[in-house]
């Protein structure tokens, strides 16, 4: 009986080995086929999120969903050329070798502007912008007695109307105030002297353009416009300092042709980026 009895606990150990091994094999056989489901899902998903994703930039580049108004942040890269004359009097000189004969030159600028303007809607395709823009202009052509250099606009003070007609044209006017230098500007004495007299005069100017929409968010820029500068002097030329005893003034018209990108609300891109709560 003990024997039997050990023969039947022997057969059901073998058993139970033989069931853990062919368990074991089995899960060994089916892991492959796991790692190729997972495999199977990850490209599925991805595939999907893929196809999301440019149907997504499909209809971000298609015409058909832009609002009446392009309302939102601008951001403009101007390359201008400009026809412009200076106007020179003087007031009073301290000597002889200071005294310069009122003149009026002529020459041509060439200028680079980065132009910032935030477009704001009054109603229906009708409205505003506000902005700034500052760059830097050199003379490409002389203006005799005076030699400009290069200048550096500051940035202005920019506010004008806008009309956006159709998904791919608007046509705007404005104005804007500011200050230009002018860090190596001379002008020459009736002497030949050399008179080092930096100045930076008030600016004004007006204009108007064409913004045509070749993209959803990008734009060919076309302005033209006038410009006047005058050089305000203080105390009424009482004062003892060499610009303080001159008139100098001048006068632009101008061309400028560039880049305008449409680059939205601050606010929606970065929180679009953010981890929703």
């Amino acid at each position: 009986m003990t024997r039997k009895f050990d023969q039947q606990n022997t057969q059901n150990k073998n058993k139970k080995r033989c069931y853990v091994f062919l368990k074991r094999q089995r899960h060994n056989l089916m892991i492959p086929y796991k790692k190729l489901n997972i495999l199977l899902s990850i490209v599925t998903h991805s595939l999907f999120f893929m196809n999301e994703l440019f149907a997504q930039d499909e209809v971000v580049d298609s015409f058909d969903y832009i609002p009446v108004f392009r309302s939102g942040h601008n951001l403009s890269f101007l390359l201008s050329g400009e026809y412009s004359t200076w106007n020179f009097n003087q007031m009073s000189a301290s000597s002889n070798q200071n005294k310069i004969s009122n003149f009026s030159n002529t020459g041509a600028n060439a200028a680079f502007y980065l132009r910032y303007a935030y477009h704001i809607n009054i109603i229906s395709f009708f409205g505003f912008f506000i902005g700034t823009t500052a760059g830097i202009l050199s003379e490409v052509e002389p203006y005799g007695k005076l030699k400009q250099s290069y200048g550096v606009l500051f940035p202005t003070l920019l506010g004008g109307l806008v009309v956006n007609m159709g998904q791919h044209f608007r046509v705007l006017s404005g104005f804007e105030y500011g200050a230009t230098w002018y860090p190596e500007m001379k002008i020459t004495t009736n002497s030949g002297n050399e008179k080092m007299i930096s100045p930076v005069p008030d600016m004004f100017s007006a204009f108007a353009g064409f913004d045509y929409f070749v993209t959803r968010n990008k734009a060919i820029t076309f302005q033209g416009g006038w410009r006047k500068q005058a050089l305000i002097t203080l105390n009424n030329g009482s004062s003892n300092t060499y610009l303080n005893t001159i008139g100098l003034e001048n006068e632009s018209y101008f061309v400028a042709l560039g880049l305008t990108l449409q680059i939205g609300d601050f606010n929606q891109a970065i929180n679009s980026v953010l981890p929703k709560r």
